[in-house]
Order: structure tokens, then sequence, then C-alpha cells
């Protein structure tokens, strides 16, 4: 379970994703599958619950640059799910 997060306990999602990928076939494959990935998005007023977060097995944050710090939960689906299946 990867639970997005914009503490200081968070890691930007391109490094997370470093071993993972989504495309893991034959006995040749050195990458983790991102398949058996659960992500958990939380609003952008008060984010994922801290039971959540407690349990997660990575706290993951998609970097912005600019002058936002945050986006809808919508557009941060998207943008991450882009960036995972972009691999």
């Amino acid at each position: 379970v990867w639970a997005t997060d914009l503490s200081q306990r968070a890691v930007a999602l391109s490094t997370a994703m470093h071993g993972w990928s989504v495309a893991c076939q034959g006995p040749e494959a050195t990458k983790k599958d991102a398949a058996g990935i659960a992500l958990v998005f939380g609003r952008e007023v008060d984010g994922v619950t801290q039971t959540v977060l407690d349990e997660a097995d990575e706290r993951v944050y998609f970097p912005l640059h600019g002058f936002s710090d945050s986006l809808n939960v919508s557009t941060s689906v998207a943008l991450i799910l882009d960036s995972i299946l972009a691999g």
C-alpha cells in the first residue's frame, strides 16, 4: 500500500518507483511488478488519514514546480498513474 503524503516522511514518486515495473515478464525479470501496488489518495484539505499513513508501506508525493503545492485528487490520480504506467 502506497499513500500520498506531503510530510517530510514521504519520498518522491520517482524514487519510490525505482526497481518497479508495470511490465515484469519472464524468468529474467529483475524488477518488482507495480501491478501489486495499491494507491491511497487523500483529499486536498486533509489528506490521507493518520491510520492509513501509519500502515502504508510507502508514502509518496508528486513533485510540483511553480506556485501550487497540492492538486485536486483527480489530477493527482491522473499524474501518478501516468507516471507509473509510463515506467
